[in-house]
Formats: structure tokens, C-alpha cells, sequence
């Protein structure tokens, strides 16, 4: 026989099929894919940014309180005002001062409010305010009702009060500078914060189980070998070369 010839395998030999997924499958190295415990890293990594979320949102809306200066009214308050610009008044139907619950409904007929600058001796202009913006803090919550605007820091007298013979509830007034939008930048920043720990966590895990995917997976079987010449040999055959 010549060169070119190959004797059929015998039964108790490997086919040519079986030798190919042999060498397949010794050519896949175990445990190339990254292990089980990334998941963990990334279930870690979402319940830290839930964590961070409502760390965030607690302290900045609860510390957000302390923005604003409560007056009991009938009455009023010197202001130690340190920013010029727009304030704005809330009006707090409900509201805790000083451990005294005030729950005075939706509104407060007939009382009117005023703010004079103390140092120069005149009145500010008190607008209706042209934001209707509102919030609900544990147990206080209010609305825009008034804003003023003031030139230069100093003290400002704030006082409300109710007509001659008038007589009417007490009540809570909150004076503060860019309160609301304070409050919306905290909360923007938490749900940012959630969503880069949800995104970066289920990242982890989805990326993880993609690899471990690939490595458990049988190899590509290629075509036979071009440009070789396999032969097989039975029990009571001699290769010919």
C-alpha cells in the first residue's frame, strides 16, 4: 500500500470523530471562568447602593429642617438673614415647635404678614409667591405662600398678625432661601446613587455569568485537520507508510 492509504478503525479503537472531541476537550482549561463568589460582589455592591440611597435621603430631607426658621404667628421673629437674594414663606399647616403640635388646616383668613429691614429702617416688598411648591418633612408640612427679596444680609423683622378684633388660630410660618430646590437636589442625588449601585452590581453579575457560560461550555469543534494524515490501526493491521 502506499503512503496515502489508512486502514479502517477496529471497534476497539477511538473513531476518528472521538479522537477530534478528545483533543477538544483537552484543549479547554478547567476553571478559566471566574468563580461563584462574584456574585456575591455583586449583590454586595446593590445593597450598598440601596444603602447609600437611604442614607442620603434621610439625612439630607430630615437635615434640610434645620434651612428654615419657624415663627409662631399671631407674633414675629428677627431674621438673621446672611445671603442676599429670594426668600420664600411657607405656611406650615402642620408643624412641631419647640414640642407643641399646630395643625391649623389649609388656610388662615385675614392674616396678614410683613418684613422690615431693621438696619435701614424700611419695609420689603412681601410678593405672593410665584412657585407653588410644597413638602412634607416627618411631622411638618407646608406650602409657598409669600417671598421677598433683600439687597444686602442683615436682620430682617418678620411678623404676621390678624385685623383689629380679629381674633384667629395660632400658626407656623418657615422662612427660607432655595429651600425646595435643596430638597429636589438631595433626592436626585439619592436615586442617583441607587441607580449606579443597581446598575454596577447587576452589571457584575450579569458579566459573570456570561464568562462562566462560556467556559462551561463544550469547545468549538473545528474541521478536520488539513494537510495531515491520520491513520488508525486495528489490532492486525500494520500501518503502511
Amino acid at each position: 500500500m502506499n503512503g496515502d492509504s489508512f486502514y479502517p478503525p477496529s471497534p476497539d479503537r477511538f473513531s476518528y470523530q472521538e479522537s477530534l472531541d478528545r483533543m477538544g476537550a483537552r484543549s479547554a482549561p478547567e476553571g478559566s471562568g471566574p468563580g461563584r463568589a462574584r456574585y456575591l460582589l455583586g449583590v454586595l455592591v446593590i445593597l450598598a447602593g440601596v444603602g447609600a440611597f437611604l442614607y442620603f435621603l434621610l439625612t439630607g430631607i430630615f437635615g434640610m429642617k434645620d434651612a428654615l426658621t419657624q415663627v409662631v404667628v399671631p407674633g414675629g421673629k428677627v431674621l438673621a438673614l446672611e445671603q442676599p437674594g429670594k426668600h420664600t414663606v411657607f405656611f406650615e399647616y402642620r408643624s412641631v415647635v419647640e414640642g407643641k403640635v399646630y395643625s391649623s388646616g389649609q388656610g388662615l383668613a385675614g392674616l396678614s404678614c410683613s418684613v422690615r429691614d431693621l438696619a435701614a429702617g424700611e419695609w420689603i416688598e412681601l410678593k405672593i409667591a410665584s412657585v407653588n411648591s410644597n413638602y412634607k418633612i416627618g411631622g411638618r408640612a407646608g406650602f409657598a405662600v409669600y417671598e421677598f427679596k433683600i439687597e444686602r444680609p442683615g436682620e430682617y423683622e418678620f411678623a404676621c398678625r390678624y385685623p383689629e378684633g380679629q381674633e384667629g388660630p395660632e400658626a407656623v410660618m418657615a422662612i427660607g432661601r432655595g429651600f425646595v430646590k435643596k430638597l429636589l437636589f438631595n433626592i436626585f442625588k439619592s436615586i442617583g446613587v441607587l441607580m449606579a449601585g443597581l446598575f454596577l452590581g447587576i452589571g457584575i453579575i450579569v458579566q459573570t455569568s456570561l464568562k462562566r457560560s462560556r467556559s462551561l461550555a463544550p469547545p468549538e469543534r473545528k474541521g478536520p485537520l488539513k494537510g495531515k494524515k491520520l491513520f488508525f490501526q486495528g489490532p492486525d493491521h500494520e500501518k503502511t507508510r
